[in-house]
């Protein structure tokens, strides 16, 4: 269940980024990243938050498990160039560095919880709570 406050933040606070972007567009007009190409990737990062969340509570084993924690890695690295991209654009946004800061870390949470989560196949009772 804690696994779920570490994802909550991250959904939360890029879901922030894209309803400025939705609600703002010019506001947003000084990223390197703009209009939809922004949308996709904000939604693609929450998109890979919660099939870690989901990863993370159910345990997956193998291939599958690096793969979903080397995702929420490189999406918390995503989130962290989207941030320094707010700070540097000189906008209104760059209050929204700390918060992608947040969900960065979040991300890495996950990930990390993704990696250390027991196998469902394998986990007895106790493990799995």
């Amino acid at each position: 269940m804690v696994i779920v406050l570490w994802a909550f933040p991250a959904v939360v606070e890029l879901g922030g980024v894209l309803l400025v972007h939705a609600g703002m567009p010019d506001v947003t007009a000084g990223l390197p990243v703009r209009g939809s190409a922004l949308s996709a990737l904000v939604v693609s990062l929450i998109a890979v938050t919660l099939t870690g969340l989901v990863a993370a509570r159910i345990g997956v084993h193998g291939r599958l498990r690096l793969a979903v924690g080397g995702a929420q890695f490189v999406a918390a690295g995503l989130t962290t160039a989207l941030g320094l991209a707010l700070l540097t654009s000189g906008g209104v946004l760059a209050v929204f560095t700390l918060l992608l800061a947040h969900a960065a870390l979040s991300m890495a949470m996950v990930g990390r919880a993704v990696l250390r989560a027991p196998d469902a196949h394998t986990a007895t009772k106790e493990q799995v709570r």
